[in-house]
């Protein structure tokens, strides 16, 4: 379940729509739905589909700050990014890891 709080500067792992709780279920919706867009982002990374790797960055972006996690934005606003210049594979490689992390810290809470 994710954590609710009105705290500004929320970290991770809480939702900024504490008292909304339609909001609070599709925030959860969302980190659930987390996890499915990093493995596909993991599986384009592999493949070397840096296009694939920028969709997902992009759809995560995107959606993030209208669940109430703007560090998922953040996050996955490095790699897209990143990659709509001259990737730097290991700079996207870190920027990916990071993302997981901050993930796994949202799933975890």
């Amino acid at each position: 379940m994710v954590e609710r709080t009105s705290t500004a500067g929320t970290g991770i792992g809480r939702s900024r729509f504490p008292d909304d709780p339609e909001m609070a279920e599709l925030a959860e919706l969302f980190v659930a739905q987390l996890v499915v867009r990093l493995e596909a982002m993991r599986t384009a990374w592999s493949q070397g589909d840096l296009a694939g790797v920028r969709f997902v960055s992009h759809q995560i972006r995107g959606a993030a700050g209208g669940y109430g996690f703007p560090e998922v934005g953040t996050a996955a606003g490095a790699i897209e990014d990143l990659l709509r210049g001259e990737a730097d594979s290991p700079l996207v490689r870190e920027r990916i890891e990071e993302l997981e992390r901050t993930v796994r810290r949202l799933s975890a809470a």
